[in-house]
């Protein structure tokens, strides 16, 4: 064998290792579906929330006024809990074309309010009164935030957060060769069911 008919052996083969390690793995729906089943949370919506809390610290044996007005904003995120859902929630009618997922209801999955978001908007203490401790911000803004907990039902946050989990199983769903308008999505599944 002659070095030039080494030399491209060599490079052939080389070349051909090459192009065999690039093919990549395709994955499958049920490849996907694991990995799913597998995250704690999806997470598929972000509200936030402002509350004014006004203090009025009025008494009647005490010289002066003590008034303040403070905001606190809070991060609310809603989405679905994946550690009540399967693979075997999915149901494909591979005759049909149809899909049918179950997911569990959507719920809150964190709610913040940092620090930094409970500012002092106006603030008045005069005569012989004392400023407003720590404490009684700390007070002041556990009420805003049962507040805003309280209020939390009465948006769209889980219609939202349904809506979006929706969206993304479809899209997931048509990325597999699903119709997404033949996928049927429904909440409300618990996984201790």
């Amino acid at each position: 064998m002659t070095r030039k008919t080494a030399t491209y052996l060599m490079l052939s083969l080389l070349a051909a290792a090459m192009l065999t390690s690039c093919r990549r793995h395709r994955e499958t729906l049920s490849d996907r579906l694991n990995v799913l089943s597998e995250i704690s949370e999806l997470g598929t919506v972000e509200y936030t929330f402002s509350r004014l809390c006004a203090v009025d610290g009025t008494c009647l044996y005490k010289v002066g006024t003590r008034k303040a007005i403070y905001e606190a904003k809070a991060y609310v995120k809603a989405g679905i809990r994946m550690d009540g859902f399967s693979p075997d929630d999915v149901m494909i009618d591979k005759a049909g074309g149809k899909v049918k997922v179950t997911l569990p209801a959507a719920e809150i999955l964190s709610f913040s309010i940092p620090p930094e978001e409970i500012v002092s908007v106006y603030h008045h203490v005069s005569g012989l009164r004392d400023e407003f401790s720590p404490k009684e911000r700390l007070e002041y803004a556990v009420k805003a935030e049962n507040s805003m907990r309280a209020s939390v039902d009465s948006t769209d946050i889980f219609r939202d957060a349904e809506n979006n989990a929706a969206l993304y199983f479809k899209a997931m769903l048509s990325h597999f060769g699903y119709d997404p308008q033949s996928v049927e999505i429904i909440f409300g599944h618990n996984g201790n069911e």
